[in-house]
């Protein structure tokens, strides 16, 4: 039984290892490794025979739920796993199972129906919050050490100027709750049996995914930066006037996504510009006029149709202007003056832009744009 329990508390260690790792590996981006050992073996015997060397196994193991992200009302959902060590001894009966949930480190004491703290989690940082996400497969059953691969995937970082909530699938809730109590920027919003619901004061988030092996990465409908920057910026219906970093749809857009708008139509706000629909964009009997000035640049990004029937007019642009036009092109007369590119974006070859296309233009995979 010494020999059992002292090997349990290494595991723990060299699962506290685990856990700062994955976490400075999602946050500088750069691949790491470890090793857990599995199982040990007893000390050698002159007259009796021990048992069989106790084994471990380390594996991940599937929530309930995702991870949720809210921000203004807007929210995007990311799939994540635990890490957990379940060892087999034969006479430390109450060992416990050990799990890595979110960075929170902890026992789970099955005949006691009992969580225990080993390390608090690390995700709460005074004006950020960070939000780890595992994906891959771990499935190690063994006596000796197993080695664990961390490759990062993707982080993402984003400004928030206003609380967010994250919420957090759990198996041991009451942990968390408690630990949440004691953090100023952060309070405990809701709680059940499955998940934790935490709203966070922060300036900061950070999502990063890390996959704990080489073979397998779980796919993800969309990356992080598109996530993040869906629920940062985009409105409901998917559909607004982009003005410094927020959608305006106090004008003319229907709940199909459509803009119908009759004379001439400016955005002379001297920050990034532009528009982002699912429907179609139609300037009537006028002109579409996007003055923003600096270095700023300016993005048409329709599924639908673009239309306008007298002029589109993008004056003193300093940065690039980005388009993209699933729908038919009906622009006759365009005026692009900008320092930049203008960057066409395609999810089919050869995709005719008419008259909106220069000597100059040069042209990109759709998937490549919008980053937000």
């Amino acid at each position: 039984m010494d020999t059992e329990f002292e090997h349990n508390l290494q595991v723990q260690n060299e699962l506290v290892e685990l856990r700062d790792i994955t976490q400075n590996s999602g946050l500088d981006e750069l691949p790491r490794s470890t090793s857990i050992t599995l199982g040990t073996h007893y000390r050698t015997r002159l007259i009796t025979v021990n048992p069989p060397p106790p084994r471990g196994t380390l594996s991940t193991v599937d929530p309930e739920t995702n991870v949720t992200v809210e921000i203004n009302d807007h929210e995007a959902n990311f799939s994540t796993k635990f890490v957990r060590y379940n060892p087999t001894y034969f006479e430390f009966r109450n060992a416990p199972r050990t799990t890595i949930e979110h960075t929170l480190l902890y026992n789970s004491f099955e005949q006691e129906n009992e969580d225990l703290t080993v390390e608090e989690n690390i995700i709460f940082r005074s004006d950020r919050i960070i939000v780890p996400l595992i994906t891959g497969n771990l499935s190690e059953n063994g006596v000796e050490a197993a080695s664990v691969s961390l490759d990062p995937v993707e982080k993402v970082s984003a400004d928030v100027d206003e609380n967010i909530n994250v919420t957090f699938p759990t198996e041991a809730p009451d942990l968390w709750a408690n630990q949440v109590e004691e953090r100023e920027q952060v309070m405990l919003t809701q709680q059940s049996a499955e998940t934790v619901t935490v709203g966070a004061n922060v300036s900061t988030l950070i999502v990063y995914q890390i996959s704990v092996d080489t073979v397998s990465v779980d796919d993800q409908d969309d990356t992080l930066s598109e996530s993040i920057g869906k629920i940062n910026n985009i409105p409901e219906n998917g559909s607004g006037l982009y003005l410094d970093g927020e959608f305006d749809n106090d004008n003319d857009w229907n709940s199909d996504g459509n803009f119908e708008y009759n004379g001439d139509y400016t955005v002379d706000e001297s920050v990034d510009a532009g528009v982002y629909t699912e429907g179609n964009v139609n300037i009537a009997g006028g002109s579409f006029i996007i003055d923003v000035g600096a270095d700023d640049e300016v993005f048409i990004y329709t599924i639908g149709d673009f239309s306008v029937d007298n002029k589109l007019d993008i004056s003193n642009v300093g940065g690039d202007v980005h388009v993209y036009v699933g729908g038919d092109v009906n622009v006759t007369n365009v005026d692009f003056d900008n320092q930049g590119d203008v960057i066409f974006y395609e999810d089919e070859e050869n995709q005719d832009y008419g008259d909106l296309e220069g000597e100059e233009d040069r042209r990109e995979d759709v998937e490549d744009w919008p980053d937000n």
